[in-house]
């Protein structure tokens, strides 16, 4: 991946704000510790809060070994 096609890659990422965060609070209790009866309620939820924080990790991680490569290129070619 050339400079130009990762700086539009980047470009193209939107600002992210993982429903998993905002969750985890909801699920605590005044303690700070996970409220197990919460989590049974919102299960689905939770679920779901899990699988689009996976994707996001994997979408990072892909948009890494893109830069990564792209770096490598570039000092291979000076």
């Amino acid at each position: 991946m050339d400079a130009e096609r990762l700086g539009e890659c980047l470009a193209s990422v939107p600002e992210v704000s993982l429903g998993i965060f905002r969750l985890t609070w909801e699920l605590v209790d005044e303690k700070g510790r996970l409220d197990q009866k919460k989590v049974l309620e919102r299960m689905p939820e939770v679920e779901a809060a899990i699988g689009e924080a996976r994707q996001y990790v994997g979408q990072v991680q892909e948009l890494a070994g893109a830069l990564q490569a792209c770096l490598q290129e570039d000092m291979d070619g000076e």
